[in-house]
């Protein structure tokens, strides 16, 4: 799911789904998993259920790559998540709802599986993958305002005898050219070399 909002209303339409509840019929629990959980909630979904007994964990991409859960067997993919970005017209940073990137939704389907066989629903056809999502998603220092950063960096002093130019260049994924210039970026200048 793409975040807290999205998790909390299928985890409460589960809960109250009588199909989910019923004792008739095989039985479910039903987790969530994000990051504003404590680790102890988190490891609710890594114990395997009894006998009889569907395990059915609601996350964000937090289970694309941060956990591996071996008992997965089947994964659903909306193909949303929740990106930061930089709105240049309200001139702040917000959390919005994207398409996840080729290589998300390949992460995503190799979540099931990991003991016996798998399948994965992505929730958007062969030819959304194959032609409108993007190979990989941007990285976040080339979305966001680089103030925080640059704040960070001089504060831990931890390039005292260079310029900011140059520590950025270093990286693996540099801000894009220009990226300094914008508005949002303008924080940097406080850098003074």
């Amino acid at each position: 799911m793409p975040g807290l909002a999205e998790i909390k209303t299928l985890y409460e339409q589960l809960q109250s789904n009588r199909l989910f509840n019923n004792r008739k019929c095989r039985r479910c629990v039903v987790l969530p998993l994000h990051s504003s959980l404590s680790n102890e909630e988190q490891q609710a979904v890594f114990q395997r259920p009894p006998d009889g007994v569907t395990k059915i964990i609601i996350s964000t991409n937090i289970a694309e790559t941060s956990v591996t859960i071996d008992d997965v067997v089947y994964v659903v993919d909306t193909g949303k998540m929740k990106e930061k970005r930089y709105d240049a017209s309200k001139g702040m940073e917000s959390l919005e709802d994207s398409w996840v990137s080729r290589a998300n939704a390949l992460q995503r389907k190799g979540r099931a599986g990991r003991v016996a066989s798998g399948v994965c629903f992505h929730l958007f056809t062969s030819h959304c993958f194959s032609h409108l999502l993007a190979e990989q998603q941007l990285p976040e220092i080339q979305r966001v305002p680089l103030e925080q950063l640059c704040l960070r960096i001089k504060i831990l002093d931890l390039f005292a005898e260079t310029s900011l130019e140059s520590v950025f260049s270093r990286l693996i994924e540099p801000p894009r050219p220009g990226q300094r210039g914008r508005g949002p970026t303008s924080g940097c200048r406080i850098w003074g070399r």
